[in-house]
């Protein structure tokens, strides 16, 4: 998977997981730990990507805390 393919893998997935899981929550009330914890069960080729800077589980968690409007946390 390139890495293009996996952000907007990510990004996709995040707004279907809310859905389906939390769809009481807003988006400021999920649990990131709890979105990657299934995303690494569900699709774990999301972290199967080629970078030079960071581990792609860096880049993942950055999206999904951006989706979720939590970019604070990091």
């Amino acid at each position: 998977m390139m890495k293009k393919e996996a952000e907007q893998a990510v990004r996709s997935l995040c707004h279907s997981w809310q859905a389906k899981f939390h769809p009481d929550k807003g988006s400021q009330e999920i649990n990131v730990s709890d979105f990657l914890s299934w995303l690494k069960q569900a699709h774990p080729e999301v972290f199967d990507f080629r970078t030079k800077s960071f581990a792609p589980a860096d880049f993942v968690e950055m999206w999904a805390d951006q989706e979720f409007k939590q970019s604070w946390r990091n």
